[in-house]
Parts: C-alpha cells; sequence; structure tokens
C-alpha cells in the first residue's frame, strides 16, 4: 500500500497538534517548523559544519597570507602606496570574512532543511503510533515527497490496513454471534457493544 493513502481523521487529529498535514505527492504543504528535535539535528550536523569551518579557515588563510606577500612585494618597490594597500588588504580581508560567514550560513540552513526531512518524517511515524496505541485504526502516516522513511510509513499503513481488516472481521462476527443471541438480550446487547466500539476504533 502507498504511503499516499489519506484519511480525513488525520486531518483532524493534525488540527488538534497545531500542525498542519503532513502529505505527499502534495508539495505546498509545508511543516511549520524546520526544527523539529533541534538537538538531534545539530549533532548530526556536527561534523560536516566543523570540515566547512576548517575548509572556511583554511582558505581565508591562503588567501590572507597571499595578499600580504603581494602588498609586501609592492610596497617595497613603492613605499608611498603602503597605507593604501594596507587598507586594501584589511578591504579584502573583511569582504572573504563576510562571503565566508554568508556560505556557512547557508550551508547549515541547508543541513537543517535535510535533517528536516528525517526527523520530520520520524516525528510524524511516533505520533501516528502514538495514535494507534491509543486504539486508533483510521490512522494513516502521511509523508512529504521530500521526506524520508517512505518504506516506513508504507509498513506502517499495510500494517494498520491489516488490523482494519481483522477489526472489520471482528465486528461481523460480533454482530453475527448478537444475531444468534437474542434470546438472552443482555448478552446480545454486550456483544453488540462490542462491535460498536471496535467501529468507532476504524472510524
Amino acid at each position: 500500500m502507498s504511503s499516499t493513502g489519506v484519511q480525513g481523521p488525520i486531518d483532524q487529529a493534525a488540527a488538534r497538534t497545531g500542525e498542519p498535514p503532513v502529505t505527499s505527492g502534495r508539495p505546498h504543504v509545508f511543516r511549520r517548523r524546520y526544527l523539529i528535535d533541534w538537538r538531534a539535528q545539530l549533532a548530526g550536523s556536527v561534523l560536516s559544519i566543523l570540515v566547512v569551518v576548517v575548509l572556511l579557515v583554511i582558505v581565508n588563510v591562503v588567501l590572507y597570507q597571499l595578499g600580504t606577500v603581494t602588498t609586501a612585494a609592492i610596497a617595497d618597490l613603492a613605499p608611498d602606496l603602503a597605507a593604501s594597500l594596507h587598507q586594501r588588504d584589511l578591504l579584502r580581508v573583511k569582504v572573504t570574512l563576510g562571503c565566508s560567514i554568508g556560505l556557512l550560513a547557508a550551508f547549515v540552513f541547508l543541513r537543517i532543511v535535510e535533517t528536516h526531512n528525517i526527523h520530520g518524517a520520524a516525528y510524524n511515524l511516533a505520533r501516528r503510533l502514538r495514535e494507534l496505541a491509543d486504539g486508533r485504526l483510521d490512522v494513516s502516516a502521511r509523508l512529504r515527497r521530500s521526506d524520508q522513511l517512505h518504506p516506513l510509513a508504507e509498513a506502517f499503513n499495510e500494517a494498520v490496513e491489516r488490523l482494519r481488516q481483522d477489526a472489520a472481521n471482528e465486528i461481523a462476527l460480533l454482530e453475527e454471534c448478537a444475531a444468534r443471541a437474542a434470546g438472552d438480550p443482555e448478552l446480545s446487547a454486550t456483544l453488540r457493544g462490542l462491535a460498536r466500539k471496535k467501529r468507532e476504533a476504524l472510524g
């Protein structure tokens, strides 16, 4: 079964939790928060962020060294230009640092977006599992196209569908038993009550 299966009660559950429904196949629907589990998301990105920081530091140091060597050579030939060359070096350092900070910020943002596709999907599946543990069989895991964990969502939906089928079979059996127990009103009412509860769980 595909993870794109949609059930109306899921939209109601999303409304209760204050989040928009999470769907696949509808890219215009977004989660409100990119940091679903900020500690786990940032922890998973620390190594790659540190690598980028080290590379940017190396690039900045190399560019600075090359610039100072060039400035020193020119200043030896034209000492009267030393002050203007120094100002140019300072401007170059500021521009390089600004670009490096911008690149680092863009990389961190992209990493958060990438981890969001994993942790957001995991959060969604965990919420559906809690609803299933509460006895609700009208749940369905729906992930966005860009999310990870689609195989898990599909397996979850298949398991829920099997539970729904089993519940439907139990309802039919309870109603049949209730009909056969018509001579015992109390037993018949009990059986019909059990069938009604299971039908409510199906949604």
